[in-house]
Protein backbone atom coordinates (compact mmCIF):
# COMPACT_ATOMS: atom_id res chain seq x y z
CA UNK A 1 0.00 0.00 0.00
CA UNK A 2 1.40 3.35 -0.94
CA UNK A 3 1.69 6.60 0.85
CA UNK A 4 0.21 9.92 -0.16
CA UNK A 5 1.76 13.34 -0.30
CA UNK A 6 1.85 15.45 2.84
CA UNK A 7 2.64 19.12 3.19
CA UNK A 8 6.27 20.09 3.91
CA UNK A 9 7.09 19.53 7.55
CA UNK A 10 10.06 18.51 9.62
CA UNK A 11 10.48 14.74 9.87
CA UNK A 12 10.41 12.73 13.08
CA UNK A 13 14.09 13.51 13.69
CA UNK A 14 13.47 17.26 13.53
CA UNK A 15 15.22 17.71 10.16
CA UNK A 16 13.52 19.97 7.61
CA UNK A 17 13.64 18.48 4.15
CA UNK A 18 13.47 20.14 0.72
CA UNK A 19 10.21 20.31 -1.15
CA UNK A 20 10.23 17.05 -3.11
CA UNK A 21 11.43 13.46 -2.86
CA UNK A 22 11.32 10.21 -4.79
CA UNK A 23 10.90 6.83 -3.13
CA UNK A 24 13.76 4.48 -4.00
CA UNK A 25 14.95 1.03 -3.08
CA UNK A 26 18.47 1.09 -1.66
CA UNK A 27 20.51 -2.00 -2.52
CA UNK A 28 23.66 -2.62 -0.49
CA UNK A 29 26.05 -5.38 0.39
CA UNK A 30 24.14 -6.19 3.59
CA UNK A 31 20.71 -6.26 2.02
CA UNK A 32 18.22 -3.63 0.96
CA UNK A 33 15.99 -0.99 2.49
CA UNK A 34 13.63 1.71 1.34
CA UNK A 35 14.46 5.38 1.22
CA UNK A 36 13.19 8.78 0.19
CA UNK A 37 15.76 10.30 -2.16
CA UNK A 38 16.55 13.90 -3.03
CA UNK A 39 19.24 14.36 -5.70
CA UNK A 40 20.83 17.80 -5.87
CA UNK A 41 23.48 19.36 -8.06
CA UNK A 42 26.12 21.59 -6.51
CA UNK A 43 28.08 23.67 -9.00
CA UNK A 44 31.50 22.17 -9.59
CA UNK A 45 30.62 18.95 -7.75
CA UNK A 46 28.93 15.70 -8.84
CA UNK A 47 25.31 15.03 -7.95
CA UNK A 48 24.87 13.93 -4.35
CA UNK A 49 22.00 12.12 -2.70
CA UNK A 50 20.39 12.62 0.68
CA UNK A 51 18.07 9.89 1.97
CA UNK A 52 15.76 9.14 4.87
CA UNK A 53 15.88 5.47 5.79
CA UNK A 54 12.53 3.67 5.73
CA UNK A 55 13.64 0.16 6.57
CA UNK A 56 17.35 -0.32 6.89
CA UNK A 57 19.05 -3.68 6.22
CA UNK A 58 19.51 -4.42 9.92
CA UNK A 59 15.81 -3.91 10.64
CA UNK A 60 15.88 -0.54 12.39
CA UNK A 61 14.95 2.82 10.98
CA UNK A 62 18.48 4.17 10.74
CA UNK A 63 19.70 7.74 10.40
CA UNK A 64 17.78 10.41 8.50
CA UNK A 65 20.98 11.54 6.78
CA UNK A 66 22.60 8.65 4.93
CA UNK A 67 24.69 9.31 1.84
CA UNK A 68 23.99 6.63 -0.76
CA UNK A 69 25.89 6.28 -4.06
CA UNK A 70 23.49 6.99 -6.92
CA UNK A 71 24.26 3.76 -8.78
CA UNK A 72 23.00 1.69 -5.85
CA UNK A 73 19.48 3.10 -6.01
CA UNK A 74 16.66 1.65 -8.06
CA UNK A 75 12.94 2.28 -8.30
CA UNK A 76 10.45 0.22 -6.32
CA UNK A 77 6.73 -0.37 -6.43
CA UNK A 78 5.06 2.03 -4.00
CA UNK A 79 2.48 -0.54 -2.89
CA UNK A 80 4.65 -1.79 -0.01
CA UNK A 81 3.27 -1.35 3.55
CA UNK A 82 6.62 -0.50 5.23
CA UNK A 83 7.14 2.32 2.74
CA UNK A 84 3.71 3.76 3.36
CA UNK A 85 4.01 3.49 7.13
CA UNK A 86 7.44 5.09 7.30
CA UNK A 87 6.46 7.93 5.00
CA UNK A 88 3.51 8.72 7.24
CA UNK A 89 5.85 8.90 10.20
CA UNK A 90 8.25 11.22 8.35
CA UNK A 91 5.48 13.38 6.86
CA UNK A 92 7.52 13.82 3.66
CA UNK A 93 6.09 15.29 0.44
CA UNK A 94 6.64 13.10 -2.61
CA UNK A 95 7.58 13.65 -6.21
CA UNK A 96 6.76 10.30 -7.81
CA UNK A 97 8.68 9.17 -10.86
CA UNK A 98 6.53 8.01 -13.77
CA UNK A 99 7.91 4.47 -13.55
CA UNK A 100 6.45 3.95 -10.09
CA UNK A 101 3.02 2.59 -9.29
CA UNK A 102 0.90 5.11 -7.40
CA UNK A 103 -2.13 2.90 -6.75
CA UNK A 104 -3.12 2.59 -3.11
CA UNK A 105 -5.11 -0.57 -2.37
CA UNK A 106 -8.25 0.49 -0.52
CA UNK A 107 -11.74 -0.77 0.13
CA UNK A 108 -12.60 0.71 -3.27
CA UNK A 109 -10.88 -2.37 -4.74
CA UNK A 110 -13.05 -4.80 -2.79
CA UNK A 111 -15.28 -7.09 -4.79
CA UNK A 112 -17.17 -8.65 -1.89
CA UNK A 113 -17.47 -7.26 1.66
CA UNK A 114 -18.87 -9.09 4.68
CA UNK A 115 -20.05 -7.07 7.69
CA UNK A 116 -20.64 -8.76 11.04
CA UNK A 117 -23.18 -7.31 13.46
CA UNK A 118 -24.92 -5.61 10.52
CA UNK A 119 -28.47 -5.63 11.86
CA UNK A 120 -28.11 -2.37 13.80
CA UNK A 121 -25.97 0.67 14.49
CA UNK A 122 -22.54 1.04 12.94
CA UNK A 123 -22.68 -2.35 11.20
CA UNK A 124 -25.97 -1.64 9.45
CA UNK A 125 -24.93 1.87 8.41
CA UNK A 126 -21.55 0.66 7.10
CA UNK A 127 -23.11 -2.19 5.11
CA UNK A 128 -25.59 0.14 3.42
CA UNK A 129 -22.94 2.81 2.83
CA UNK A 130 -20.41 0.41 1.31
CA UNK A 131 -23.02 -0.93 -1.10
CA UNK A 132 -23.00 2.45 -2.82
CA UNK A 133 -19.24 2.59 -3.46
CA UNK A 134 -18.37 3.35 -7.11
CA UNK A 135 -17.09 -0.20 -7.61
CA UNK A 136 -20.48 -1.59 -6.51
CA UNK A 137 -19.10 -4.41 -4.34
CA UNK A 138 -21.31 -7.24 -3.24
CA UNK A 139 -22.07 -6.62 0.45
CA UNK A 140 -23.01 -9.44 2.81
CA UNK A 141 -24.82 -8.34 5.98
CA UNK A 142 -24.68 -10.84 8.82
CA UNK A 143 -26.27 -10.97 12.24
CA UNK A 144 -28.68 -12.90 14.42
CA UNK A 145 -31.99 -11.05 13.95
CA UNK A 146 -33.69 -12.57 10.93
CA UNK A 147 -36.32 -9.86 10.64
CA UNK A 148 -33.69 -7.18 10.29
CA UNK A 149 -31.69 -9.31 7.88
CA UNK A 150 -34.81 -9.61 5.71
CA UNK A 151 -35.12 -5.82 5.75
CA UNK A 152 -31.50 -5.44 4.59
CA UNK A 153 -32.05 -8.01 1.85
CA UNK A 154 -34.88 -5.79 0.63
CA UNK A 155 -32.35 -2.97 0.30
CA UNK A 156 -30.13 -4.92 -2.06
CA UNK A 157 -27.73 -6.59 0.39
CA UNK A 158 -26.93 -10.26 0.71
CA UNK A 159 -28.19 -11.23 4.16
CA UNK A 160 -27.02 -14.27 6.11
CA UNK A 161 -27.64 -15.31 9.70
CA UNK A 162 -24.32 -15.64 11.54
CA UNK A 163 -23.83 -16.01 15.28
CA UNK A 164 -20.28 -15.06 16.27
CA UNK A 165 -20.87 -16.45 19.78
CA UNK A 166 -20.59 -19.99 18.49
CA UNK A 167 -17.51 -22.05 19.22
CA UNK A 168 -14.50 -21.35 16.98
CA UNK A 169 -15.07 -24.68 15.23
CA UNK A 170 -18.75 -23.96 14.52
CA UNK A 171 -17.96 -20.40 13.45
CA UNK A 172 -15.29 -21.69 11.07
CA UNK A 173 -17.81 -24.05 9.50
CA UNK A 174 -20.31 -21.23 8.96
CA UNK A 175 -17.64 -18.96 7.47
CA UNK A 176 -16.38 -21.72 5.16
CA UNK A 177 -19.93 -22.09 3.88
CA UNK A 178 -20.07 -18.35 3.18
CA UNK A 179 -16.74 -18.48 1.32
CA UNK A 180 -18.00 -21.40 -0.77
CA UNK A 181 -21.07 -19.35 -1.70
CA UNK A 182 -19.15 -16.09 -2.21
CA UNK A 183 -15.65 -16.99 -3.47
CA UNK A 184 -14.85 -13.33 -4.23
CA UNK A 185 -15.12 -12.42 -0.53
CA UNK A 186 -12.00 -10.29 0.01
CA UNK A 187 -12.97 -7.91 2.82
CA UNK A 188 -14.54 -8.31 6.23
CA UNK A 189 -15.71 -5.58 8.61
CA UNK A 190 -15.43 -7.08 12.10
CA UNK A 191 -18.13 -5.04 13.78
CA UNK A 192 -20.14 -7.33 16.06
CA UNK A 193 -19.96 -6.08 19.64
CA UNK A 194 -21.70 -5.78 22.97
CA UNK A 195 -21.25 -3.44 25.94
CA UNK A 196 -21.95 -4.00 29.65
CA UNK A 197 -21.50 -1.78 32.68
CA UNK A 198 -19.72 -3.08 35.78
CA UNK A 199 -19.02 -1.52 39.16
CA UNK A 200 -16.13 -3.41 40.76
CA UNK A 201 -16.57 -1.46 44.00
CA UNK A 202 -19.67 -3.66 44.39
CA UNK A 203 -18.17 -7.13 43.75
CA UNK A 204 -21.44 -8.93 44.48
CA UNK A 205 -22.97 -7.21 41.46
CA UNK A 206 -20.44 -8.56 38.94
CA UNK A 207 -22.02 -11.00 36.52
CA UNK A 208 -19.24 -13.20 35.13
CA UNK A 209 -21.52 -14.58 32.44
CA UNK A 210 -21.65 -11.07 31.01
CA UNK A 211 -17.88 -10.65 31.49
CA UNK A 212 -17.21 -13.74 29.40
CA UNK A 213 -19.87 -12.84 26.82
CA UNK A 214 -18.37 -9.39 26.32
CA UNK A 215 -14.84 -10.75 25.90
CA UNK A 216 -16.03 -13.48 23.54
CA UNK A 217 -18.05 -11.26 21.22
CA UNK A 218 -15.71 -8.26 21.25
CA UNK A 219 -12.40 -10.10 21.09
CA UNK A 220 -12.28 -13.91 20.88
CA UNK A 221 -14.84 -14.17 18.07
CA UNK A 222 -12.90 -11.60 16.06
CA UNK A 223 -9.71 -13.64 16.38
CA UNK A 224 -11.59 -16.84 15.50
CA UNK A 225 -13.10 -15.17 12.42
CA UNK A 226 -9.72 -13.95 11.22
CA UNK A 227 -8.18 -17.40 11.72
CA UNK A 228 -11.04 -19.00 9.79
CA UNK A 229 -10.78 -16.62 6.83
CA UNK A 230 -6.98 -16.38 6.65
CA UNK A 231 -6.47 -19.40 4.33
CA UNK A 232 -9.03 -17.98 1.86
CA UNK A 233 -7.38 -14.54 1.94
CA UNK A 234 -3.97 -16.13 1.40
CA UNK A 235 -5.32 -17.89 -1.70
CA UNK A 236 -6.69 -14.63 -3.08
CA UNK A 237 -3.45 -12.79 -2.27
CA UNK A 238 -1.47 -15.46 -4.14
CA UNK A 239 -3.61 -14.59 -7.18
CA UNK A 240 -2.65 -10.92 -6.88
CA UNK A 241 -5.79 -9.81 -5.04
CA UNK A 242 -5.73 -7.35 -2.14
CA UNK A 243 -7.70 -8.45 0.92
CA UNK A 244 -8.75 -6.54 4.02
CA UNK A 245 -9.38 -7.40 7.65
CA UNK A 246 -11.08 -4.28 9.02
CA UNK A 247 -11.59 -4.31 12.77
CA UNK A 248 -13.70 -1.87 14.75
CA UNK A 249 -12.27 -1.03 18.14
CA UNK A 250 -13.15 2.19 19.99
CA UNK A 251 -11.69 5.39 21.32
CA UNK A 252 -11.96 3.54 24.64
CA UNK A 253 -9.26 1.15 23.43
CA UNK A 254 -6.81 3.99 24.08
CA UNK A 255 -8.32 5.63 27.18
CA UNK A 256 -10.79 3.43 29.12
CA UNK A 257 -14.16 4.49 30.47
CA UNK A 258 -14.40 3.38 34.09
CA UNK A 259 -18.11 2.51 33.93
CA UNK A 260 -17.50 0.02 31.09
CA UNK A 261 -14.13 -1.41 32.18
CA UNK A 262 -14.46 -4.83 30.57
CA UNK A 263 -15.67 -3.33 27.28
CA UNK A 264 -12.70 -0.95 27.31
CA UNK A 265 -10.34 -3.85 27.99
CA UNK A 266 -11.82 -5.92 25.17
CA UNK A 267 -11.37 -3.04 22.73
CA UNK A 268 -7.81 -2.45 23.95
CA UNK A 269 -7.16 -6.13 23.24
CA UNK A 270 -8.51 -5.79 19.70
CA UNK A 271 -6.46 -2.64 19.16
CA UNK A 272 -3.27 -4.41 20.19
CA UNK A 273 -4.12 -7.59 18.27
CA UNK A 274 -4.81 -5.76 15.01
CA UNK A 275 -1.55 -3.84 15.33
CA UNK A 276 0.38 -7.08 15.84
CA UNK A 277 -1.47 -8.82 13.00
CA UNK A 278 -0.63 -5.92 10.69
CA UNK A 279 3.04 -6.32 11.57
CA UNK A 280 2.88 -10.05 10.78
CA UNK A 281 1.25 -9.39 7.40
CA UNK A 282 3.21 -6.26 6.54
CA UNK A 283 4.83 -7.63 3.38
CA UNK A 284 1.68 -9.31 2.04
CA UNK A 285 -1.41 -8.29 0.12
CA UNK A 286 -3.53 -8.90 3.21
CA UNK A 287 -4.12 -5.53 4.82
CA UNK A 288 -5.20 -4.88 8.41
CA UNK A 289 -7.20 -1.74 9.08
CA UNK A 290 -8.56 -0.47 12.40
CA UNK A 291 -11.55 1.84 12.75
CA UNK A 292 -11.69 3.71 16.07
CA UNK A 293 -15.14 5.23 16.64
CA UNK A 294 -15.91 7.91 19.20
CA UNK A 295 -19.22 7.79 21.06
CA UNK A 296 -21.64 7.11 18.18
CA UNK A 297 -25.42 6.96 17.91
CA UNK A 298 -26.21 3.34 18.69
CA UNK A 299 -28.56 0.84 20.34
CA UNK A 300 -25.56 -0.41 22.33
CA UNK A 301 -26.57 1.68 25.34
CA UNK A 302 -30.28 0.79 25.44
CA UNK A 303 -30.04 -1.99 28.08
CA UNK A 304 -28.70 0.45 30.66
CA UNK A 305 -31.10 3.31 29.99
CA UNK A 306 -28.34 5.74 29.04
CA UNK A 307 -29.35 6.32 25.42
CA UNK A 308 -31.21 9.60 26.01
CA UNK A 309 -28.37 11.14 28.03
CA UNK A 310 -25.66 9.99 25.63
CA UNK A 311 -27.61 11.16 22.58
CA UNK A 312 -26.80 14.74 23.60
CA UNK A 313 -23.10 14.20 22.96
CA UNK A 314 -22.72 11.32 20.54
CA UNK A 315 -21.75 11.60 16.88
CA UNK A 316 -24.73 11.02 14.56
CA UNK A 317 -24.47 7.68 12.79
CA UNK A 318 -24.74 9.27 9.34
CA UNK A 319 -21.80 11.58 10.03
CA UNK A 320 -19.68 8.76 11.46
CA UNK A 321 -20.37 6.52 8.47
CA UNK A 322 -19.42 9.25 6.00
CA UNK A 323 -16.14 10.05 7.76
CA UNK A 324 -15.24 6.39 8.21
CA UNK A 325 -15.80 5.45 4.58
CA UNK A 326 -13.76 8.49 3.54
CA UNK A 327 -10.90 7.23 5.73
CA UNK A 328 -11.16 3.73 4.29
CA UNK A 329 -11.05 5.11 0.75
CA UNK A 330 -7.82 6.97 1.56
CA UNK A 331 -6.13 3.67 2.36
CA UNK A 332 -5.27 4.55 5.94
CA UNK A 333 -4.24 1.69 8.26
CA UNK A 334 -5.83 3.50 11.20
CA UNK A 335 -9.13 5.35 10.89
CA UNK A 336 -9.79 7.22 14.16
CA UNK A 337 -12.94 9.30 13.87
CA UNK A 338 -14.09 12.39 15.74
CA UNK A 339 -12.70 12.70 19.26
CA UNK A 340 -10.84 9.41 18.78
CA UNK A 341 -8.60 11.12 16.21
CA UNK A 342 -7.17 13.51 18.81
CA UNK A 343 -6.62 10.71 21.32
CA UNK A 344 -4.92 8.62 18.63
CA UNK A 345 -2.53 11.40 17.67
CA UNK A 346 -1.63 12.03 21.29
CA UNK A 347 -1.09 8.46 22.48
CA UNK A 348 -0.93 6.03 19.54
CA UNK A 349 0.63 7.64 16.45
CA UNK A 350 3.75 5.73 15.42
CA UNK A 351 3.04 2.60 17.48
CA UNK A 352 2.12 0.53 14.44
CA UNK A 353 5.48 1.32 12.83
CA UNK A 354 7.21 0.33 16.06
CA UNK A 355 5.32 -2.98 16.03
CA UNK A 356 6.70 -3.65 12.54
CA UNK A 357 10.18 -2.71 13.77
CA UNK A 358 9.90 -5.13 16.70
CA UNK A 359 8.64 -7.89 14.43
CA UNK A 360 11.56 -7.50 12.05
CA UNK A 361 14.05 -7.52 14.91
CA UNK A 362 12.40 -10.64 16.33
CA UNK A 363 12.66 -12.42 12.99
CA UNK A 364 16.32 -11.41 12.81
CA UNK A 365 16.92 -12.82 16.29
CA UNK A 366 17.75 -9.43 17.71
CA UNK A 367 16.78 -7.83 20.97
CA UNK A 368 13.75 -5.57 21.07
Amino acid sequence: MASRAHGPRGNSYGTRWPSSYVIKRVVGSEGHGYSVRKSRHVEGKPNSTRTASLSSPNGDYGSPNIEVPHQRIECINLCIPPVRSRLRELHLPLLLSESMSTHIPTIADSKCILVTGATSGIGRAMALGLKDLPGKPQVIATGRRQGRLDELAGKGLEAIELDVQKSPQELKGDLNAIVARYPDLDTIILNAGVQHQFDFTEPASIDFIKIVEELNINYTSVVATIVALMPHFHRLAAQGRDCFFIGISSGLSMVPAAWVPNYSASKAAIHSFLMALRAQLVDSRIHVVEIMPPLVESELHDPYGTTEALSKSWMPLEEFTKLTIEGLLKGDDDVPVGMSAGVFQKFEAGKSQMAVHLMKNHKAGKSY
